[in-house]
């Protein structure tokens, strides 16, 4: 099945790339890599033989982000700190309108397959990848409840996956609903979206355009879609610090399909203790199921006093 593969990124993510993307064009085989960010990282992406440039402000005409800064700021001026986490979400959608093929899959760049990956089954229907649901992620569905009131929400599972494989025609649609809605203040989709959020919220993680497209297909389109449990160590960074070694990578692999090093875990000494002694001697799974649940614990105490400070 043919698709493009996008990454949407800020000046500051462009060390994870380049760190990553060899092996995300090595496991994944798309017609076209096409990178999103700021004007100032043209040069380094432009100098990757298979990546293509395309500036972020120009995705979609009116879609830049001082528009969407400016319009945080006429809502909730304490959340323009939050205008690239915004902003991101919102030109994955809109790259519906360049893509070039029917399907599109958007990745994180600080994400990294550890092996070769399949996002269609034989008969070509694309997979709808969740994991477990997380503590911290209701305020999505208030959102996603503003925006399409009739939808029923999943309790149980998580679409954030750090991608999702989109359907063109299906994204064009969610957006003209979203812009026909008159009851919704603004004008174009991701004015009526951040217009939908609960400003107490709108300082944290208040929209995801994961779990609004999930939603929409769950409820509109369900047999367009397979669901699939996706194998991630989200929290990776807590495990293996910012870069693996290739015996990490044989290991790890035999436990999950990628791993997300993301920005705010650091990994511990004795975290560093425990997977120097455990690789090749014991499986990765059997250090998760011990040392995750007090993560968890730890990750929800952070949430915690981010909402506090952040509110």
């Amino acid at each position: 099945m043919n698709f493009e593969v996008i990454i949407p990124i800020a000046a500051n993510d462009i060390a994870d790339l380049i760190q990553n993307i060899h092996e995300i064009h090595r496991h994944i085989h798309a017609d076209k890599y096409v990178v999103i960010g700021p004007e100032s990282v043209r040069k380094e992406i432009e100098s990757i033989d298979f990546l293509s440039f395309m500036d972020e402000n120009e995705v979609v005409s009116g879609l830049t982000f001082d528009k969407v800064r400016q319009d945080i700021e006429s809502i909730y001026p304490k959340a323009s700190r939050r205008t690239g986490w915004y902003f991101q979400q919102f030109l994955k959608l809109a790259y519906a309108f360049r893509c070039g093929t029917d399907y599109y899959l958007s990745w994180d760049s600080d994400t990294l397959p550890l092996r070769n990956l399949s996002f269609f089954n034989s008969y070509g229907k694309p997979f709808l990848d969740y994991l477990p649901k997380e503590y911290g992620d209701e305020d999505y569905q208030v959102t996603i409840q503003k925006l399409f009131p009739e939808f029923t929400s999943r309790t149980d599972k998580s679409y954030i996956t750090e991608h999702m494989i989109f359907k063109c025609d299906i994204v064009k649609t969610i957006i003209s609903q979203i812009e026909s809605k008159e009851h919704l203040s603004g004008r174009v989709f991701y004015e009526k979206i951040l217009h939908s959020i609960n400003t107490k919220a709108f300082n944290l993680s208040a929209f995801s355009e994961f779990e609004t497209y999930s939603a929409f297909i769950l409820n509109k389109n369900p047999d367009c879609y397979i669901e699939r449990k996706w194998k991630n160590l989200r929290n990776g960074r807590f495990y293996f610090g910012t870069q693996l070694t290739e015996p990490e990578k044989s290991w790890l692999a035999k436990s999950f399909d990628v791993i997300s090093l993301e920005n705010y875990d650091r990994q511990y000494w004795i975290t560093r203790l425990i997977i120097k002694y455990a690789e090749g001697r014991i499986p990765f799974t059997r250090i998760y199921k011990w040392i995750n649940p007090v993560y968890k614990i730890y990750y929800r105490i952070r949430l915690a006093l981010r909402k506090v400070i952040r509110s």
